[in-house]
């Protein structure tokens, strides 16, 4: 795939339903099969531009023209990001990317659509085979999507109270 310069500062999720495509992206995907079966493979990007000065976030934080609501913003961004590095800023950004990966795979759900997120990828390949780039974004995650071809085996999990312990303060 090739993205211009406008098209790679706007877009940081791609969906394929090609054939070939999903096939590279599983082989990336150390060869998880749920990859290369789906019908759309969905990969995040992890935008690595969000200091406030490389302009991408400067117009999400306008207001219908609230001049004080976007300083007061600009001011709180700016003192959380600034002081981080650049892995940092990464690990900001991919932590954003699971917010919106939740939004989609919840949406699909009540769709009837499952899903299927993948960490475990050689992002470096999937970087080479969607021609991304490296500079401006970094691999965040991989969904499968589509419809389960059999049922869904029982998962084993933690019991909640394993798990969960409530902090109250008073």
């Amino acid at each position: 795939m090739y993205f211009d310069t406008y098209e790679a500062f706007l877009r940081w999720v791609l969906v394929t339903t090609s054939k070939n495509v999903k096939m590279s992206l599983q082989e990336a995907s150390f060869s998880q099969p749920q990859v290369g079966s789906a019908s759309a493979v969905v990969i995040v990007l992890a935008r690595k531009n969000l200091y406030i000065e490389d302009g991408y976030v400067e117009p999400l934080l306008r207001r219908d023209g609230d001049n004080l609501f976007e300083n007061v913003v600009r001011n709180i961004y700016t003192e959380y990001t600034s002081p981080m590095s650049e892995v940092e800023i990464e690990a900001f950004a991919d932590k954003q990317c699971y917010f919106a990966s939740l939004n989609l795979m919840n949406s699909a759900a009540i769709l009837g659509i499952d899903s299927c997120p993948i960490g475990g990828f050689e992002a470096k390949k999937i970087i080479e085979i969607l021609n991304i780039d490296e500079k401006k974004f970094s691999i965040s995650l991989v969904i499968a999507l589509g419809y389960r071809a059999d049922e869904a085996k029982k998962k084993s999990r933690h019991d909640f109270n394993d798990v969960v312990s409530f902090v109250n303060s008073q």
